[in-house]
């Protein structure tokens, strides 16, 4: 069986001719720039002084490029209750993370682009302007499923529109996370240096018009042998999820794609020379790959801005195939060499030439690890102590295993009655449901007596009746309390 992927020749979107665009305008050049560690420059296709930046990827600078952080967290070494119905308490462990960033060139990354625009342009004083971007989307990036955040329990803010060099404001809070303030305001113990935190960052891409030296490339490829090319280098290191490309293995891969012809492309224009068409041959690859998740309502290779600076590439346009362009690539590791059993033609013209909108990222991490040299930043409601502390984190453990030592006998007390049929299993969940939602174990007046007790004993102490309990329950899953 054959399955025909789009037209025969197409041109595609993503390198979309400006319709009526007037070459007096300025834009940088596509296939004319220089890399430092995390930023590129282009030089203007006129005005050989002028270069547009992109800071692919920004440091955390405290009070430079992230400024008002705090992270004020609660229910880690002293409970936090909150009532629910029936006059009992939950206990509640969470936070509140935000700021300001500013996604911009860094001084050394300003000094490091000037010093190559010298060596390589001859150019003494460049003018530096950072590029246009337009409709731009802004992702922000942490786990929310190792943190248990869920629409109901957390609330992420994040801009809608984005301009590079202008300060966003941002912010990530939850009610109910036992991992997030640990995560987050763990002491580590570099108490000299500021240490950025990658478990929040923010991903951020948008279309730059450039102008293109002529690049016109027809390029066929069947999809499937793609796949089982690329994914049969990965077979004995990877069979389950997303694992990530290196930049340098990405560029053999490419390499050898081009190579073997098993992407063949013929050119009306330009090259697949990588010192002055790096971009664009990027660009052609990534193409071909993404295409191949329109075949199905699968992904198979994810194209994301990466918040971790790559190593400087030799290519054109800034960087090479090596260095990526900002971009991270990542393959799904859940479908094997072999998935595909039936031909998917790729078959399209692409071209660069003249003025180009090409998607570009931009990432950062926005948080910073807590230490000595950045606990003011940090703070728990009810205790002077900033950081989650090897004490913080034991008392917390220890009031964690008492609540679930509490909890267990009346869970299998839920689930003898479902067994016995007493009650349904919708009654079932919403029990479970119930049980999850109280303390059985902390109070207001003695929270910490407690815990200590419990952390030398094997002893369980309820603050609540078993009657009470039981009336809570029953009451919880719709049944009359015995």
């Amino acid at each position: 069986m054959k399955l025909r992927f789009l037209a025969k020749t197409a041109i595609i979107a993503a390198a979309i001719a400006s319709a009526g665009a007037s070459p007096a305008l300025s834009a940088p050049r596509l296939s004319s720039g220089v890399s430092v560690k995390g930023a590129i420059a282009y030089q203007d296709f006129a005005d050989k002084t002028q270069f547009y930046y992109v800071p692919g990827v920004v440091p955390v600078t405290v009070g430079d490029t992230l400024t008002d952080f705090s992270f004020r967290y609660w229910g880690v070494s002293r409970p936090m209750l909150v009532p629910v119905d029936g006059g009992l308490n939950k206990s509640v462990i969470g936070g509140v993370l935000g700021g300001r960033a500013t996604i911009d060139l860094t001084d050394s990354q300003r000094s490091a682009l000037v010093a190559e625009i010298k060596a390589k342009y001859g150019v003494e004083n460049p003018k530096l302007i950072p590029v246009l971007m337009t409709h731009t989307t802004v992702q922000p990036v942490i786990s929310q499923a190792a943190f248990g955040l869920s629409a109901t329990n957390s609330d992420l803010t994040f801009p809608q529109d984005f301009k590079i060099g202008s300060a966003f404001a941002f912010s990530v809070g939850t009610s109910q996370s036992r991992t997030f303030a640990q995560a987050f305001a763990q002491k580590i113990q570099n108490d000299d240096l500021i240490q950025s935190n990658p478990l929040l960052a923010v991903n951020i891409s948008g279309d730059v018009e450039f102008q293109g030296d002529p690049w016109t490339a027809h390029c066929r490829a069947d999809l499937s042998q793609v796949w089982n090319s690329v994914r049969s280098r990965f077979s004995g290191s990877a069979s389950f999820g997303w694992f990530r490309i290196g930049s340098a293995e990405f560029a053999n891969i490419s390499q050898d794609l081009l190579r073997t012809k098993t992407i063949d492309c013929s050119f009306t224009e330009g090259s697949l020379d990588n010192q002055q068409f790096g971009r664009q041959v990027f660009e052609a690859i990534k193409k071909v790959m993404e295409s191949l998740n329109d075949t199905s309502e699968n992904s198979f290779f994810r194209f994301e801005p990466n918040p971790q600076p790559q190593d400087v590439g030799g290519g054109g346009g800034g960087g090479g195939l090596g260095s990526l362009f900002g971009w991270s690539v990542s393959l799904n590791g859940s479908y094997s060499a072999a998935h595909f059993k039936q031909t998917i033609t790729f078959d399209q013209t692409l071209t660069y030439t003249g003025r180009v909108v090409v998607r570009t990222p931009l990432s950062m991490v926005l948080a910073v690890s807590c230490n000595a040299a950045t606990e003011n930043l940090f703070g728990e409601l009810g205790d002077s102590e900033a950081c989650v502390s090897t004490r913080k984190a034991k008392v917390l453990e220890a009031r964690i295993s008492a609540e679930n030592a509490a909890k267990a006998p009346r869970l299998q007390r839920l689930l003898d009655r479902y067994l016995d049929g007493q009650i349904t299993e919708e009654q079932y969940r919403k029990g479970i449901q119930a049980l999850s939602e109280i303390t059985l174990t902390e109070d207001l007046g003695s929270p910490r007596q407690i815990a200590l007790t419990l952390a030398n004993s094997k002893a369980t102490a309820l603050i609540l009746d078993d009657d009470r309990i039981d009336a809570y329950l029953d009451q919880a899953m719709g049944k009359s309390s015995r």
